[in-house]
């Protein structure tokens, strides 16, 4: 029988005094070190879907945006029919920035009551007005890195300011930071936007890899279940120790072959030349070995953790093992 473990909640070890986790002082410092590791892996895997989100978003956007500038013109000129579709996604949009508006402060006041029709219907058209007009900066503009830096400010700098004004300094510091680094990579984009499903597809690679190590850390990984549910609890501590070491076996195997991948001499990915502007094939696929190194040591971690410090097993002798020391 194969199912998904509960995911665990994910905690910080705390300080030294109050840690309660196996092997002392080393397993406090591992359980920190695979914490920020965790924490490290969930910033990147939110980074890289909310980056491929938007460019895949604008690529659609500015495909559509010139087939529906082109029938707009023809139809003022007379020369062609009424563009439905622009008004179809004009309804569309309008309908979710709508829905944009009534579940936030634009559209509820602080006590969370709505604000009156006349003011949401105001905001949600000002929104829609905004979202055109941003979209329609991908058309007219000449080159897409202009169109990208006016994006990351208006996106980037309310969202700093609104960190620092909640008194959050270190995050809004971080932001900013953050903020330099999108600018110099706007700044720095092909020309056109052709090239959006090539840099999606190297972001999909990146965050699935970082999403199975995550779901490691979390326990929540397929597993057969079935003959766990028949060993002795005697025997449980055992038996998760010999199925963690055969995954582990099984990825440092993995890690072996995408090392070789990566960094054998001559045909390794790490010695390939590239294109000037395009990104290099070692960083597309530097998430695999990373990825697999991470889920290899957590495995590895966790049974050790299986037989030392075993966790009471329950009524169906479930019993994830070592989140003391992790979480």
């Amino acid at each position: 029988m194969a199912e998904a473990n509960g995911a665990v909640e994910i905690r910080s070890p705390g300080p030294r005094i109050d840690y309660q986790g196996p092997l002392g002082t080393f397993g406090w410092t591992m359980a920190w070190l695979d914490y920020a590791v965790y924490n490290v892996e969930k910033a990147l895997a939110v980074a890289a879907l909310a980056v491929m989100i938007v460019i895949e978003f604008i690529y659609i956007l500015f495909e559509n945006g010139v087939s529906m500038k082109i029938n707009f013109m023809r139809w003022v000129a007379g020369e062609g029919p009424l563009p439905y579709r622009l008004l179809v996604i004009l309804g569309f949009v309008s309908v979710l920035m709508g829905a944009v508006v009534n579940h936030s402060r634009l559209g509820r006041t602080s006590d969370g009551s709505p604000r009156p029709l006349g003011v949401r219907l105001g905001a949600t058209a000002l929104v829609v007005a905004a979202v055109f007009g941003v979209g329609s900066l991908s058309v007219f503009l000449e080159k897409s890195s202009t169109f990208y830096l006016i994006l990351t400010c208006l996106i980037m700098g309310p969202v700093v300011g609104y960190f620092f004004k909640q008194g959050k300094k270190i995050t809004a510091g971080c932001l900013g930071a953050l903020t330099l680094v999108l600018l110099w990579l706007s700044a720095n984009v092909p020309d056109g936007y052709s090239w959006a499903d090539k840099r999606s597809l190297f972001l999909l690679v990146w965050m699935g890899f970082l999403g199975a190590s995550m779901t490691t850390k979390q326990k929540a990984h397929i597993k057969l279940d079935i003959a766990r549910k028949f060993c002795p609890p005697k025997v449980l501590p055992w038996f998760n120790a010999l199925s963690d070491l055969i995954v582990a076996s099984f990825t440092l195997l993995l890690l072996y072959l995408s090392y070789l991948y990566m960094f054998k001499e001559g045909s390794g990915r790490w010695w390939a030349n590239t294109l000037e502007g395009e990104i290099p094939d070692w960083l597309g696929v530097m998430a695999i070995p990373l990825a697999l190194l991470s889920i290899s040591a957590r495995f590895l971690a966790s049974a050790v953790l299986s037989v030392i410090s075993p966790a009471p097993a329950s009524g169906e002798g479930d019993a994830p093992q070592g989140e003391e020391v992790s979480s």
